[in-house]
This record gives C-alpha cells, sequence and structure tokens, in this order.
C-alpha cells in the first residue's frame, strides 16, 4: 500500500453536516512500462530461441493441428537469466516467475539463484479472442512457450507459459488486427473506465442509458452517500432519481461470515444514518463495500446502492415491498459493480488497492513478435466463481444496463448495448458492433431484449430460467422472489403476466416442467417450478414440440356462500385455443368444502384423462416404475413401464395418479409421447404435483382411459 504522502487529491475533500472532512484519495499514479510494441534487443541466447520461434510459427510450418507441440530442450540457470537487464524475453521470464511464486518483485528471485530454467516447447493453439473479422470472430493462430523453473532443493516445478500476440498486419496478410493488447496496471486504470462509460453515452444510442425509478409509496429507497460516508434516504415516493448512482452485485458468503447490516439492533442504524457511520477506520465494514465505495468516489458517482447497508435487514417480516423493488434499482443504476472474485464480501475488488491484483497481463516486444504471459479471461474467470453460483445475481447482472466486473486478473465492462471492454485489449476505438464478445456465455442473457426479436416471449422466459436453474438460494422463500425483477421485466416488455412464476399466455406448456428436487415447498403451490427450489431437471418443454389436451381453470372470484367460479386460461396455441374452448365451459362454479378455504388462493382445476397406478422403486437404481396395465409387451415379451424421475432420498405415495397434460412431438409419429404429470390426491380431495414423467402415445391412447377432474394445490 503506498503512504499517505504518495496520494493525491483528485477532489476538494466533501464537507460533512458536522464540519468533518472524508477526503478522497487517489492511488499514486501507475507508470507504464516502456512500449512493448518498440522492437527491443535480445541476449545471444534468446535471439538462439527467437530463430525456433520463428521457424515454428503455425502460419508457415507443420504445427498448424491444433494442440501440435515441438519440442525444444533448451536448459539455463537461473543466475543467468537474473543477470540479464536489457533483453526484453529475459525480463519478462523474471516478471512471470515471480508473479506465479507469489513475490513481490522479481529481485526476490535471487533466494532461488540455484535452480535452472527449461525451455521445453513450444505449442500451436486457436484463441478465438484474438482473430478480428468484418463479420465474425474466427480462432486465430497463437503459438504458447512452456518454460519450467525447477527448484534444485525441493525438487518442485513451476510452469509458466508465454503466449505470441498478434502485433501487426504482418502476423494475418489475409486481415488487419482491429486491436493490440495491452498490459495491465496493478490498479485500475479510472480514466480507463471513465472512457468506457463516455463511449456509452456517445456511441450506443440511449441503449443503455439507465431507467428512471419511480419509488413506491410508503417504500423510501436509501443509498450511500459515498463522501460523507452515510447511509440516506435518498428517494422518496413519487420522486424520479435525479442523481447518477452505482450498484453493487456481490455475494455475502456462507452464514458464518460477519456481515455489516442496516439494522436497528446495536443502533447499527442510527450509525450508519450519521455522517462517517462508512468511514474506513470502521473495521466491521467488509472490504468489498470498502472498496467499491471508493471506487465510486474515483469515478465521480455520489451514490453506492448495497443491500447490506440500503435494505432494512431486521427480521420484522415485513419489508414494505423493498425487495421486490430491487429489478428497478438495478435498472436504474448508472454503473452496477459486479464483485466476482472472492468467496465472501470480505474478498474485496482486485485493483481497487494496491497490492490486491494476483496475475496481471504482462507484453514485451522481442525483436518484433508481441510476447505475453497466456492469461485466464474474465469470462473463464466468472463462470468459475462464487458469485455465478447465487440466485440473486442473475436479475442483478440481467436487469443492469452497464456492468463492470472485477475478476482476480482484470476488469470487463459490458452494456445493454453489446459495447464489451476490457483491460487486457484495445478495444475502444472500435463501434459496439466491432467489440468482441469479451464474455462470451457469461452473459446469461444479458442480451435478453435481442433475444425477444427472433424469439417468442416464452423462449426467452426458458432461456432465462435455464440460466437460474442449478443456482443457490440461502433461503428457500426467496426462490422466487430472487427472479422477480426479471419476471417484472419480461411483464413491461411483453406484456407476460405471471402465475406463481409462470406464465399465463403459455401456462398450459411451461407448467409440464421438469425436477428432480425431493420434496416441494408449501409456501408455493405444488404446481409451480418455485416449489421445488432450483433443481430444474431441464428447461421448460418448447413450445413447438408440445401440444395441449386439456384446459386448466383458475380460481376468478369467491362467493359469500362459499362457491368457487373458475375461469378457463386460454391455451397457448390458437388451434388448441379453438378445439378446447370451443366444446368446454370457460367457468366452473364449484361448492368447496371448508378444508379448502386456507388453500384456495392458488388453486386450479383441471379436467383430464388419467389412470391410478401403484409405484415401486427399482432395486437396482434410484428410478420408481409403474406399471403399465394394458396388454401390450414390448420386444422383449415384458409389460411396459413407466418410469418415474427421482432423486436420491425422494419418496413417492404408493398410489399416484398418472394425468395426460399434453403430447410431445408429432402425434402420427414413432416418438409421439404423452406427458404426465404425477399427483397424489389427499382425502379432503385436494391433490398435490409429485413429479412429471412421458409414456408412449399409442400405449395410452389404446387404453381410452376416462377423464377425471383434480383441483391441484
Amino acid at each position: 500500500m503506498a503512504s499517505n504522502d504518495a496520494r493525491k487529491l483528485t477532489t476538494p475533500p466533501a464537507t460533512i453536516d458536522d464540519g468533518e472532512r472524508v477526503p478522497v484519495r487517489e492511488r499514486t499514479p501507475f507508470h507504464s512500462p516502456p512500449n512493448p510494441y518498440d522492437p527491443q534487443q535480445s541476449c545471444d541466447w534468446c535471439k538462439q530461441l527467437h530463430m525456433i520461434w520463428l521457424q515454428n510459427w503455425p502460419q508457415n510450418s507443420p504445427l498448424k493441428e491444433k494442440g501440435a507441440r515441438k519440442k525444444i530442450k533448451h536448459k539455463r540457470k537461473l543466475a543467468d537469466l537474473l543477470s540479464e537487464v536489457v533483453c526484453p524475453l529475459c525480463l519478462l521470464v523474471k516478471t512471470l516467475l515471480s508473479q506465479e511464486l507469489g513475490l513481490p518483485s522479481a529481485n526476490k528471485l535471487e533466494s532461488l539463484s540455484d535452480s535452472s530454467l527449461e525451455w521445453k516447447d513450444l505449442r500451436y493453439e486457436e484463441d478465438s479472442a484474438f482473430h478480428p473479422s468484418p463479420k465474425a470472430w474466427r480462432p486465430a493462430d497463437t503459438g504458447t512457450l512452456r518454460v519450467s523453473l525447477m527448484h534444485r532443493s525441493s525438487l518442485r516445478r513451476q510452469t509458466i507459459y508465454i503466449r505470441r500476440y498478434p502485433c501487426d498486419e504482418k502476423d494475418y496478410p489475409q486481415q488487419t488486427p482491429d486491436y493490440k493488447p495491452r498490459e495491465i496496471p496493478p490498479v485500475v486504470d479510472i480514466a480507463l473506465i471513465k472512457q468506457w462509460l463516455d463511449l456509452c453515452k456517445t456511441s450506443c444510442s440511449g441503449i443503455c442509458a439507465p431507467d428512471p425509478i419511480v419509488p413506491k409509496p410508503n417504500c423510501p429507497i436509501f443509498m450511500i452517500d459515498v463522501n460523507s460516508r452515510k447511509v440516506v434516504p435518498a428517494l422518496q415516493g413519487g420522486e424520479g432519481t435525479t442523481t447518477d448512482y452505482a450498484a453493487l452485485s456481490y455475494v455475502w458468503g456462507s452464514p458464518e461470515v460477519p456481515q455489516l447490516r442496516n439494522t436497528l439492533e446495536g443502533g447499527v442504524r442510527s450509525r450508519l444514518m450519521e455522517p462517517g457511520g462508512l468511514a474506513d477506520l470502521h473495521i466491521d465494514i467488509p472490504t468489498t463495500l470498502k472498496d467499491a465505495m471508493q471506487l465510486c468516489q474515483l469515478l465521480g458517482i455520489s451514490y453506492l446502492w448495497a443491500d447490506a447497508l440500503c435494505l432494512d435487514q431486521d427480521d420484522s417480516g415485513h419489508d414494505y415491498g423493498q425487495f421486490d423493488f430491487m429489478g428497478e434499482i438495478y435498472k436504474g443504476a448508472h454503473l452496477t459493480i459486479i464483485a466476482g472474485a472472492g468467496e465472501d464480501s470480505w474478498a474485496g475488488l482486485p485493483g481497487v488497492r494496491e497490492g490486491t491484483r494476483v496475475r496481471r497481463q504482462h507484453l514485451a516486444n522481442v525483436e518484433g513478435m508481441l510476447l505475453g504471459n497466456k492469461k485466464t479471461s474474465s469470462k473463464n474467470h466468472l463462470s468459475r466463481s462464487r458469485w455465478i453460483t447465487r440466485g440473486w445475481t442473475l436479475q442483478e447482472m440481467v436487469l443492469s444496463k452497464r456492468v463492470l466486473i472485477f475478476t482476480k486478473d482484470e476488469i470487463a465492462y459490458d452494456c445493454r448495448a453489446g459495447s464489451g471492454r476490457c483491460e487486457s485489449m484495445h478495444l475502444e476505438h472500435l463501434p459496439p458492433w466491432r467489440v468482441p464478445d469479451t464474455m462470451g456465455e457469461v452473459e446469461w442473457g444479458r442480451n435478453y431484449m435481442e433475444l425477444g426479436a427472433t424469439n417468442s416471449a416464452y423462449d426467452t422466459f426458458r432461456q432465462l430460467m435455464r440460466q437460474y436453474r442449478g443456482r443457490r438460494i440461502t433461503h428457500d422463500s426467496d426462490t422466487l422472489r430472487a427472479f422477480s425483477g426479471i419476471l417484472n421485466d419480461l411483464n413491461t416488455t411483453w406484456g407476460l403476466t405471471f402465475f406463481a412464476g409462470l406464465p399465463l399466455q403459455y401456462f398450459d406448456c411451461a407448467i409440464g416442467f421438469t425436477t428432480v428436487s425431493q420434496n416441494p415447498n408449501p409456501e408455493f403451490p405444488s404446481w409451480s417450478w418455485a416449489a421445488w427450489g432450483l433443481k430444474l431437471a431441464s428447461p421448460f418443454p418448447l413450445l413447438e414440440e408440445t401440444h395441449q389436451m386439456v384446459l386448466w381453470y383458475r380460481l376468478s372470484k369467491r362467493s359469500p356462500s362459499g362457491a368457487l367460479t373458475f375461469q378457463a386460461i386460454p391455451p397457448s396455441k390458437p388451434e388448441a385455443a379453438q378445439a378446447l374452448m370451443s366444446v368446454s365451459d370457460l367457468e366452473l362454479e364449484i361448492d368447496a368444502p371448508p378444508a379448502w378455504i386456507p388453500k384456495i388462493e392458488n388453486m386450479l382445476l383441471v379436467e383430464a384423462e388419467s389412470i391410478s397406478l401403484p409405484i415401486t422403486r427399482h432395486s437396482l437404481s434410484l428410478t420408481y416404475k409403474a406399471q403399465w396395465p394394458g396388454p401390450d409387451r414390448d420386444d422383449m415379451g415384458f409389460a411396459w413401464t413407466i418410469d418415474v424421475v427421482s432423486a436420491p432420498g425422494t419418496e413417492y405415495p404408493d398410489v399416484v395418479e398418472f394425468v395426460r397434460i399434453a403430447r410431445s412431438g408429432r402425434p402420427d409419429s414413432i416418438g409421439d409421447e404423452v406427458i404426465l404429470l404425477l399427483l397424489h390426491t389427499h382425502p379432503d380431495g385436494t391433490s398435490y404435483r409429485v413429479g412429471r414423467t412421458a409414456f408412449a402415445g399409442y400405449l395410452w391412447d389404446r387404453a381410452k382411459l376416462p377423464r377425471k377432474r383434480f383441483f391441484l394445490c
């Protein structure tokens, strides 16, 4: 950490109500190394290696096959390397070795001077990040040199990988690269982030502009004033945003990790509302929050929103709708800061403070060749992060208009218009449509607005649910709430209306989802995916492959006498609507028993073909099976069985109802199947979903099963 004398105030100190001043500090300016694109003189030893490298550059060598290698086997004493002070390749190797060994500088390598270096092989690779094209980004030829350091005392080996990067037209005669790699400084370049934000304002045509926020009545929005370091009521009901703010997306960590929360307990809330209540001198503020406040100060953003400090964290059972409003917070943020490194809120934002970046990209020009370390991409870092496993973070990423992503090695930037940037590449001169996909598949539907242009609204919902499944939620009761921001935005954008998480416009298709969960959460209706957590076995059924066979009804009103009126939910396909609604009642009135009263709010009614069968667990597997009672036999002469998907620990009732709700595939094809819901009917007459499976359509049709009415809770 640099001393205070080395720091400079970038703006006048912010005045606090009681006269205190909290200065905005800036780290010591980063002095760039010599331009890596200027050729520098190599030592005699590296010149020999240079010739081998040139001879085996994939463009004109037999190493064209991916993964092909050429062994080099050149050995050199580490002491000889340490004595070199001019050769760019030697200096690069020293820098990378000290970085991999966790040493503060290359000078510390002297303690390992009895070790030896071995240049082992040259490997041909393809890297899609380094081959621009006017229409798409195609794989580029590149070579990687493997260098090993052998510790003579411990016989431990440390390996580094040095890659050749394209740097001018001679590397690709067919096309001119649109960008060049760049070194990553030890601390983030604030001017570069500001440049990214300014490019969005001038070149994205307002696509990534934040949405104005209109708070709900009696639901004030609190934010952190990063200059006075206190929590303030930023917005009251009925007022729109008047200033830029940043939102923080991060993970808290395990329950054992200490957190500073906005709570009345111990006078914490009173302290947070006081000037300096969030000053750095307080040791109970997680590092990620401290770094985010400092970053906002450096960027000139006056306010920061973070859930732990800006939401009422008291367990009172009354949240005034503040958690349901989180989606609007991220949509209205000038910038969302994503803490993609570390396991909890104390991991910090690598690069905001000096000495917090583990690995950086280093470059050197070795007689016209641009060489650098083989760095893990931002998308790979984030795809393996703790952050991507959490349920809440999906909507925080998807709904944000601009995101600044902190990984271990670098920062990356993305916006709704697709204007991706990263520290390791010069991309600022490119228009948004020419910028490479720096985050790749780790965008998790960030372009879901564009998905709606080519896909149906249901396909968009289905793809977002695919990204949501498998994530973890601390409290099962938050399963639907953590996705509610996306559902609200789908409603605003495409007019989808949701009932317990399922789109009513595609209800008959969406209800056929498959789960591998053990037991449903009684806080949600058993027919909703929310009851089964995020352990969905597969995405929701494809709309074009699903043909509805039943009409679903939902409760529309209840009379004082206790009579229930159910209204038909229109089928998603016109042909199904014409076939089903023309022969069915659009409203059904039922006299409900008193025992149903607590269950009727989310009750469904359906009339469908069904059969009641006992199910048994297969002796050699975890699956359950039900024997089909018909006379048909399979090719081996055995009776047909219905397989039931289950998870370890699942216990099914002895007898379940197999209820046909739809067909999958073409009715006249051999692969035609019927989609069956597995229901368990209680003595009071209500039924509950316990599973879903499929069965041969032609066998089901031959049975000519009767229709039965079910009240599904």
